[in-house]
């Protein structure tokens, strides 16, 4: 597969699994008897990147939820480019993570 190709198809794949959550959370009218909800109070969900996700999907997700209205887009996804903590950079990572409550609960 070319890279410009693979690139592509993790861009709309990104674009598509952002664009389902998103219509789970800030459903449209169309969508909204079609969603089941088993309880009543809201539920808050937030995204960290993976491995494979750039700051340009980062930057897309964020817009998107933005555009939707979603009430706390700007903390949607962590480690945006410009304003967020590079996870990668400051070690949090899920190794990082378990490396760091490995660390903490042989201490306690």
């Amino acid at each position: 597969m070319k890279q410009k190709t693979r690139e592509d198809l993790i861009f709309r794949s990104v674009r598509m699994a952002a664009d389902g959550l998103l219509d789970l959370i800030v459903p449209s009218e169309e969508l909204q008897d079609h969603i089941v909800c088993y309880g009543d109070r809201k539920e808050y969900v937030y995204l960290g990147p993976d491995e494979q996700i750039q700051p340009i999907h980062i930057n897309w997700i964020t817009d998107e939820a933005k555009g939707r209205q979603l009430p706390y887009a700007s903390a949607f996804m962590s480690s945006k480019p410009a304003t967020g903590i590079n996870h990668k950079e400051y070690g949090v990572t899920s190794e990082g993570v378990c490396i760091f409550m490995d660390v903490a609960l042989k201490n306690i």
